[in-house]
């Protein structure tokens, strides 16, 4: 996870290449902008990552390390909260770090803490 979206990275079916699949085509789009050479968003309804990016590993290792390139802030869960198109992510990192742990209140199935945060926060 980072500013820029959830990503899942798994090794394609020729080792040569790594998939970087998301379930929000927003967040490839994102990862694909902080580079200069093309990684083109494909779109499956055959998997259970709608949308992911293929590349040579080399090419993954860059669209991947330019994410650190883009860090500016000192704060991940303040940061993603202030930006509109990772706004829902900042209920998914959990309580002081904890990670994110699904279970029932009250109807919900986030926990307690983020349920109550979730209500309270007004989102544009």
């Amino acid at each position: 996870m980072t500013q820029h979206g959830l990503y899942s990275v798994i090794e394609d079916e020729d080792a040569g290449y790594l998939l970087i699949r998301a379930r929000r085509k927003q967040d490839l789009d994102n990862l694909a902008n902080l580079v200069t050479f093309k990684a083109e968003v494909t779109e499956s309804d055959a998997t259970d990552y709608r949308y992911s990016i293929r590349l040579k590993r080399g090419s993954a290792r860059r669209l991947l390390a330019a994410t650190f390139d883009h860090i500016n802030y000192p704060n991940f869960r303040d940061a993603i909260s202030k930006t509109p198109d990772q706004r829902e992510k900042f209920f998914l990192t959990g309580r002081f770090g904890q990670p994110y742990r699904r279970k029932s209140f009250k109807g919900s199935t986030l926990p307690f803490w983020i349920e109550k945060r979730r209500r309270s926060m007004t989102v544009e």
